[in-house]
């Protein structure tokens, strides 16, 4: 499962769940297309469908999580300091 958190310029964030089984990079590739649209932009998720504007973006984080299907809530373990560790952060260049 991704996890993908939405830096705003204004200092705001938006996290979304995604099951996408697709490997991180090039998820965070397809995620990194966000910022090169002109205007606004579907972002669709398992989770949910967000309207953006990649303007109002500085950042998107993108991580791998491990969820217990049962709780609905990310597991806590010694592997979830390897998971933060491999994440990828996209950042804008200030345009």
């Amino acid at each position: 499962m991704k996890k993908m958190t939405i830096n705003k310029v204004s200092g705001e964030s938006i996290t979304v769940l995604d099951e996408d089984d697709t490997d991180i990079l090039d998820y965070s590739k397809q995620a990194s297309s966000i910022m090169e649209a002109s205007n606004v932009t579907l972002v669709e998720t398992s989770e949910k469908i967000l309207i953006v504007r990649p303007h109002s973006i500085e950042s998107i984080e993108v991580s791998e999580i491990k969820v217990d299907k049962e709780k609905g809530e990310e597991i806590e373990d010694d592997e979830d300091i390897k998971e933060v560790e491999e994440h990828i952060d996209i950042i804008t260049d200030g345009e």
